[in-house]
């Protein structure tokens, strides 16, 4: 059965997107593809070819695209990279059960006598290493043979981290590759009840593998991703086996106190594992460490803060962690305590806490970078606390400042949409305008925001005065979209202006994207009646740069008019 993510990603629709050379092409490089992270609706991966090349596909219902470094400037373009990493995506997603019953393979081995499967297996195991391991570990854990097991386990571990010296970029996929490889069957090991029997391998897969990051370049990524798996399976062994508690914390303790700030290993994936006594020796030593650190600054003393703050959150000792987040005044963590007295029942104090942090000018954006962080309130949540405690005005007045620092269509709508629940949407959809046109009046400012709020409110007559008034900003290309079929010719200007610029100096790079731009004004000019003016602006560019032939090449891709 075809494999499908979403409804929406599978090889057909890859097929029909990429075209079948590109696809065919993609087909052969999906071995090629290393660090594949798979999200809702979107994945992303290095293909390593003759360059390294960063692609990351999306995909929805109705369409599929993608980018890729071998092309940035043109998300209409399919290259084999994307391909690669789209069916490399697939593959990385199991058939399930009832799927796989009806499929030729298992009416195949449905029908062999046991001798036969036998046969089959121990042929199929020869051919690859990895089903060796698999094989070996099933048959260890059902005989109770462990010691040869743990020993093979061991020495797959130290080969797969054995590089030595600095690790060059390129490298750093194999590598990391090859441990993750080793870690899948460790954690093959883990899930059939061998927690105990995979701890050495795993310790030493995580220490060995902290090492590497300390010697590459892994810019992609990829052996961090391997040590962060190896310290989460390690935790995962530690709380399923039967460590000593004591000396588990011992480690912890030195290994935290070491870190470089990676991998995480959150005292929650150890304390089960290490019981009382080492609990209380573990909490012994971070004291001991707070106060070696004492009067070193907030940033050398990161990492002993971390730790006492999770023995707080352990304890459910709110005090503690409100003490350890609030030490330097300068970054204090609001976020965190409020959150805390919040899930404690204690609104009152987080009342007091939101009022310190508003106060403090601690309150994101309306829309995007510094919405909500520790540091950083979200400005809806502060006024939805405030309308809680039936404090409108204060409310409101978080929502104002806000919008002015970054106002925007997004942030009107939210302003809106509160007020809206006060019966005050009018009014206070009133004053985002006027601080918007306020805002475009400053140096260097556009208008930008008043245009995108005029045409999300549908007004497109007021979008053009602000246009006109402030200039459009980036907002022109949406303005020049509303305007196709009522200022069909104004549009046009608004895609010069833009077009233009792109075209000052010679960058091939830029070219397929100001082809497209082109070919995109053609319906505007024809709106306008006009096809025979853009039919000159062709022969106007094509004379003008005429000594750039990847320019004209990409004017005759796409087909515009004076091809030759």
């Amino acid at each position: 059965m075809a494999k499908v993510i979403d409804g929406a990603l599978s090889e057909s629709a890859l097929r029909s997107a990429a075209g079948e050379r590109i696809f065919g092409r993609g087909e052969d490089m999906v071995e090629q593809v290393r660090g594949l992270r798979l999200e809702p609706g979107r994945a992303a991966a290095s293909v390593q070819g003759k360059r390294v090349h960063t692609t990351s596909l999306e995909w929805s219902s109705a369409h599929l695209n993608g980018t890729c470094s071998c092309s940035p400037h043109d998300r209409e373009h399919w290259c084999p990279h994307m391909v690669a990493v789209g069916l490399a995506a697939l593959d990385s997603v199991h058939i399930p059960a009832a799927d796989v019953s009806s499929s030729p393979v298992h009416r195949y081995l449905a029908q062999l006598d046991r001798t036969e499967l036998t046969d089959l297996v121990n042929e199929l195991a020869a051919l690859d290493a990895a089903a060796t391991r698999l094989l070996e570990s099933r048959a260890a854990l059902a005989t109770g043979d462990l010691s040869t097991l743990a020993e093979e386990l061991m020495e797959a571990v130290k080969r797969a981290t054995s590089p030595r010296g600095f690790i060059h970029y390129r490298r750093t996929f194999e590598i990391g590759s090859d441990i993750q490889s080793v870690l899948d069957d460790l954690e093959e090991l883990v899930d059939h009840g061998g927690s105990d029997v995979a701890r050495p391998a795993l310790l030493k897969a995580l220490t060995a593998t902290r090492r590497l990051t300390l010697h590459a370049d892994d810019s992609g990524g990829v052996i961090g991703d391997a040590c962060q798996a190896a310290a989460d399976l390690y935790a995962r062994a530690c709380r399923e086996g039967d460590p000593d508690g004591v000396k588990l914390a011992r480690w912890l303790l030195k290994f935290r106190k070491d870190s470089p700030g990676w991998p995480e290993t959150p005292l929650d994936g150890f304390a089960p594992a290490m019981g009382d006594k080492g609990l209380a020796l573990y909490r012994k030593g971070v004291l001991e460490l707070d106060v070696e650190m004492r009067g070193r600054d907030q940033i050398e003393r990161f990492g002993v803060d971390q730790m006492l703050l999770e023995l707080a959150d352990h304890d459910g000792d709110v005090e503690a962690a409100i003490a350890v987040l609030s030490r330097d005044p300068k970054r204090l963590a609001y976020g965190e305590v409020i959150n805390r007295l919040v899930a404690a029942g204690r609104e009152t104090e987080a009342l007091a806490w939101t009022d310190r942090a508003v106060a403090a000018g601690r309150v994101g954006l309306l829309e995007g970078y510094g919405q909500r962080n520790e540091y950083w309130l979200d400005p809806v949540e502060v006024a939805d606390r405030y309308l809680a405690h039936d404090r409108r005005d204060d409310a409101l007045a978080v929502l104002r400042r806000a919008f002015s620092r970054q106002p925007g269509r997004a942030a009107y709508e939210v302003v809106g949409r509160f007020a809206d629940r006060l019966d005050h949407g009018a009014v206070e959809r009133a004053w985002a305008r006027d601080e918007a046109r306020r805002a475009a009046q400053g140096p260097h400012a556009t208008g930008q925001a008043l245009v995108e709020i005029f045409l999300g409110d549908g007004d497109l007559e007021a979008a053009w005065g602000a246009a006109d008034e402030f200039g459009p900003g980036d907002a022109w290309s949406r303005l020049a979209e509303a305007s196709k079929e009522v200022r069909p010719m104004q549009a046009v200007a608004l895609h010069l202006a833009a077009l233009r610029p792109k075209l000052e100096r010679a960058d091939p790079r830029m070219y397929a994207e100001v082809a497209k731009q082109l070919v995109t004004m053609r319906a505007f000019y024809e709106a306008g009646g006009a096809l025979d003016a853009f039919e000159a602006l062709i022969r106007e560019l094509r004379e003008t740069y005429r000594r750039r032939p990847t320019f004209i090449a990409a004017l005759d891709r796409a087909r515009l008019p004076g091809r030759t």
